[in-house]
């Protein structure tokens, strides 16, 4: 069985290390990649999790080949982000809340 390929987009937060921390219990997934803005918590968290960094989450969609891309960014950028992640077919897990209006949130259950 191939692992599924996660890349975990806002990789500084909280809720990311528990992501990062529930993935490594399971065999089927496989994470990659992290986008993080800030280019210090990048360095530590790829460092500890050996894996690839980004500063610019379109240019890991664009390198990594994921399977799922894990968006852990603030709600209000989770329309943003979620419709980029789309257009390179990926699948999408958004961290709560779905969106920060009902308009956001329908268009991304629309992608």
């Amino acid at each position: 069985m191939n692992k599924l390929r996660v890349g975990i987009i806002g990789a500084g937060g909280g809720v990311a290390a528990i992501h990062f921390e529930a993935y490594r219990t399971l065999e089927c997934i496989d994470v990659v990649a992290a986008a993080e803005l800030n280019k210090e918590t990048l360095a530590s968290v790829t460092s500890k999790w050996s894996i690839n960094g980004y500063t610019d989450f379109d240019e890991m969609l664009k390198k990594e080949n994921l399977d799922i891309a894990c968006i852990c960014v603030p709600a209000r950028y989770h329309r943003q982000v979620a419709e980029k992640v789309a257009e390179y077919n990926v699948h999408i897990l958004i961290e709560k809340p779905l969106a920060t209006n009902l308009i956001d949130g329908q268009a991304i259950l629309d992608i």
